[in-house]
């Protein structure tokens, strides 16, 4: 009888046991696994926001042989297909200078309000605001003896048309956003854009009390007002 006692409670002890330790590493891999599921989602949602407010944009680096210009308006060919695009051009000491695009690949560039530069930079893409008042150009024809094409690069800038467009988005239909991110319904997500002149973007809910939060920033090239300065943009999940 008492060797029965004895077998039962070890029984008993051997099963408390068990589910100390069962519930040890469901406690500790549970957390961990939780913790790899909100930096997967971190990842996975920083690259969508920076998906969704980007552009991709060509710099056209431009020697212009001003002195014999006749006219002061260059015409540049760049040999792509501008449909849809607009123009940004500045000059080597960043003035912006009038420009307009017209047919068949060709910029038109004033050269009359140049501040000793022989270098411009032509950005094109498609949130570029068109130069006002509209630069006539009529009659002008492409001699490539006023200019060479040095260097062109392609990249991609986080544009602010975009970024107020996500932020309206966001504030207007937050559901609507979070399931077109294909996010899991238990995963929120908020995003703050910080400019050069510490002015802000924000786009984050509330976050309730007690509630981890991820986060992750880097530093982006940001066009506002056709110019390219630098940003930080901060994503959080929680």
């Amino acid at each position: 009888m008492e060797k029965r006692a004895i077998g039962h409670l070890e029984v008993i002890l051997s099963f408390i046991i068990f589910i100390s330790a069962a519930g040890f590493i469901l406690y500790v891999f549970g957390s961990s696994g939780n913790e790899r599921l909100y930096d997967s989602s971190l990842e996975y949602t920083y690259d969508e926001v920076i998906k969704n407010i980007s552009i991709e944009i060509q710099v056209y680096s431009v020697i212009i042989n001003k002195s014999a210009i006749p006219s002061g308006v260059v015409a540049i060919n760049l040999l792509a297909n501008l449909n849809g695009k607009s123009v940004g051009v500045i000059d080597d000491s960043g003035a912006v200078l009038p420009s307009k695009i017209g047919e068949a690949g060709i910029v038109y560039v004033s050269s009359t309000n140049w501040v000793n530069s022989d270098l411009i930079k032509i950005y094109v893409g498609e949130d570029y605001t068109p130069y006002l008042p509209a630069l006539s150009a009529s009659g002008l024809t492409v001699d490539e003896k006023y200019y060479k094409i040095s260097s062109v690069i392609k990249k991609k800038v986080v544009s602010e048309q975009k970024v107020l467009i996500l932020n309206n988005s966001y504030w207007q239909d937050y559901s609507s956003v979070r399931d077109y991110f294909s996010l899991p319904h238990r995963t929120d997500f908020g995003f703050v854009v910080e400019l050069s002149d510490n002015s802000k973007i924000e786009a984050k809910k509330t976050i309730p009390v007690g509630v981890d939060v991820y986060s992750d920033n880097k530093n982006v090239e940001y066009m506002k007002d056709n110019q390219i300065n630098s940003a930080v943009i901060e994503v959080q999940v929680w």
